[in-house]
């Protein structure tokens, strides 16, 4: 079952930023949705913290697990 997250970003300063992680994240993840003014980035799927950061590699951006809850 996939579970919805939140996660906080870590090194998002604009809207460019937020951009690049939802693009980064949306290869890997589905409905990812970053919220720039909270640093913060939601999806649905079952990737792991690591995976997410994986495909941030290169980038200025990390992500921090934060909750989750599963969907039906």
């Amino acid at each position: 079952m996939k579970e919805k997250h939140t996660v906080h970003v870590l090194g998002m300063k604009g809207a460019c930023c937020a951009a690049k992680v939802k693009e980064s994240l949306s290869k890997l993840v589905e409905d990812v949705k970053v919220d720039l003014k909270k640093g913060t980035a939601e999806y649905i799927g079952d990737e792991t913290i690591d995976h997410l950061n994986d495909t941030l590699e290169g980038t200025p951006y990390s992500v921090i697990a934060e909750t989750s809850a599963k969907l039906k």
